[in-house]
């Protein structure tokens, strides 16, 4: 399958990397999070094609002997990327290993750097060659290696970055000029028509200004909020008919919705309930768009925070109280 530059643009910003790749072993990456090279290399072939990335080395490497008398290997090197417009893009970095020092069988202590053989050498040239390739592929996407603040791609996933953009530079348009100034005159007792029993009509409104309080929905003769059966049952019939792939980035952001509405402690009830799975790692993919687009359907509002409206609010509760009262 071949991507669209513009397809391959949004992979690179909006995917992160799936739960099922992300390794933990002591020993390796000082403990932190990581993916193995045959998946880093694999998502760059589906991403950009075989042919259309490359591993470049741009310097000699060397050899530094650090305090322990271990040896460092480090290599400076770029990747290339090619997208199917033509247009290039490279990430410079530097990759680093260390020649690891035998130890003594019998005394555990480690031997002179001297009677290290040489496999260990050509063992830390290649790990600093897929270090190179993993510290280019960190700056060029997020969906290669493991992010590693949890603070930073929580906000990527909120795209906080984005709304900081749009509120300082003031980029959110107006959709209708006309339409707001009039608001807006209205809100000050102003029109273009008579001001006087304009702003006395602002001071002082009579009973056809007033408009009565809407009273709380209830779940009734289908209106909302629906009823957790009725809200189940809507969801898994507009799955039903959802197609396309789903993202990590939009799984995530459901599990963030939803515990917007109940907090995160309720949140493994809820998606029990309406999919039979606690984690929205394992939601169908068409129950995920459903519940995104067809029952959330959040906003943004000029800081980038999510706005859920408080109807939907009230049937995640009541599919909680639901749950609940099973257990």
């Amino acid at each position: 399958m071949k991507l669209t530059t513009e397809q391959q643009v949004e992979a690179l910003q909006k995917l992160f990397t799936p739960n099922w790749a992300v390794k933990r072993k002591s020993g390796v990456a000082g403990g932190k999070p990581f993916t193995e090279h045959e998946y880093a290399t694999g998502m760059l072939d589906a991403i950009f094609e075989p042919s259309g990335w490359s591993l470049e080395l741009t310097g000699e490497y060397r050899v530094e002997e650090l305090p322990n008398t271990e040896r460092l290997i480090s290599v400076p090197g770029k990747l290339t990327v090619t997208f199917s417009d033509g247009t290039q893009v490279s990430r410079p970095q530097i990759g680093v290993a260390i020649v690891r020092r035998t130890k003594d069988e019998k005394t555990k202590t480690p031997n002179p750097i001297g009677a290290t053989p040489s496999d260990n050498y050509k063992t830390a040239y290649k790990a600093s060659v897929t270090s190179l390739l993993k510290g280019c592929l960190r700056d060029l996407g997020r969906c290669f290696v493991p992010m590693q603040s949890a603070d930073i791609e929580g906000a990527l996933r909120r795209n906080a970055f984005e709304a900081e953009i749009v509120q300082a530079l003031h980029l959110r348009p107006i959709t209708d000029p006309e339409e707001t100034l009039l608001k807006n005159k209205a809100a000050l007792g102003r029109s273009d028509g008579d001001l006087v029993k304009d702003a006395d009509r602002a001071t002082k409104p009579d009973a056809t200004d007033r408009k009565a309080p809407e009273p709380v929905a209830r779940p009734a003769n289908g209106a909302r909020p629906y009823s957790p059966e009725t809200l189940k049952a809507k969801l898994a019939e507009h799955a039903g008919s959802e197609r396309g792939n789903v993202t990590p980035a939009q799984r995530g952001l459901l599990a963030h919705l939803i515990e917007l509405c109940v907090g995160k402690s309720e949140r493994y009830v809820l998606t029990e309930y309406l999919t039979s799975c606690r984690s929205t790692a394992d939601i169908p993919g068409g129950l995920v768009i459903a519940m995104l687009r067809k029952w959330i359907n959040a906003t943004q509002d000029s800081a980038g925070k999510y706005v859920i409206a408080d109807v939907v609010k009230q049937e995640a509760q009541l599919i909680v109280e639901r749950a609940n009262e099973k257990t």
